[in-house]
């Protein structure tokens, strides 16, 4: 099983706002230079909403074969349309990666049935691990704790990544998923909470900048040293309230410019932070 710090890795993009593939090279070596555990790509923080179907492919098989097993890899294969998700997840499935991640589809508001629904449907035509991905803020639908438990008992539905922010709800994950299965916790706050509530670990966008932090945390909560980790929380918290001043993830591709990792660049409409804006 997964456990520990995948980072939510950004997509690095040049000027002319086209993918930064040598950009790439540099964050998974540091990322995983810093002892990370896993990587997450094509989520929110990889701007995966602003990604052609065409390069969601080409990054996807770009990034396994760099990383060449060095750590396990979650790929983001959600799309608004059940079988959108479907023919993704067939198309990258050759990649073999630890799991694919299926946000909820966004926009629409779906009822509880068409929900429960898209992750069958999904579930029942791939044989891969199915990691499933809440984030009502984003996307205007909830995983609630009962579409889970029923979701559960699919064999390729290994758990689920929660960005909601809700202790109540990650807590009625952590009760009822089973030993085999995994809550992670998406929501870089909550990091130390969440594990001793009972997820595995933390899909986190700020661990793009720093890692150590994440991963000193993630030891000293296995030595049960909680006061030493606490104190890593706080750093997260106060690293995190800094990159509040921009649209999430130009920050963190600002910050990492910085010393020359990445480029600073988004795509729109997600502008670049400049450095006169603060």
């Amino acid at each position: 099983m997964l456990t520990g710090v995948i980072t939510a890795m950004l997509t690095p993009f040049d000027e002319s706002e086209n993918i930064d593939y040598e950009s790439t090279k540099k964050l998974i070596d540091l990322l995983i230079k810093k002892g990370i555990n896993g990587l997450f790509i094509l989520g929110t923080n990889g701007e995966f909403t602003s990604l052609k179907y065409s390069e969601k492919i080409k990054f996807a098989k770009f990034v396994s074969k760099y990383v060449s097993n060095r750590v396990p890899i979650i790929i983001g294969a959600g799309e608004c349309s059940t079988k959108s998700t479907i023919e993704l997840i067939n198309d990258l499935k050759y990649l073999e990666p630890y799991a694919f991640s299926v946000i909820t589809p966004y926009f629409h508001k779906l009822s509880t049935d068409e929900l429960l629904n898209h992750y069958l449907k999904v579930s029942e035509s791939v044989n891969q691990n199915i990691l499933l991905y809440n984030i009502p803020g984003l996307t205007g639908n909830t995983i609630t704790s009962e579409i889970y438990e029923k979701l559960l008992e699919k064999d390729n539905i290994i758990g689920i990544k929660d960005s909601s922010g809700s202790i109540e709800l990650l807590s009625s994950y952590c009760k009822i998923t089973p030993k085999d299965k995994a809550v992670y916790v998406g929501s870089d706050s909550l990091f130390l909470k969440s594990l001793e509530l009972g997820a595995v670990g933390g899909v986190s966008g700020l661990s793009n900048v720093i890692a150590e932090d994440f991963v000193k945390l993630y030891e000293l909560f296995l030595l049960k040293d909680f006061n030493n980790a606490k104190l890593y929380q706080e750093r997260v918290n106060d690293f995190r309230l800094k990159m509040k001043v921009g649209t999430a993830p130009s920050m963190l591709k600002y910050t990492l410019s910085k010393d020359k990792v990445i480029e600073k660049y988004t795509r729109f409409p997600i502008q670049p932070f400049m450095e006169e804006e603060k």
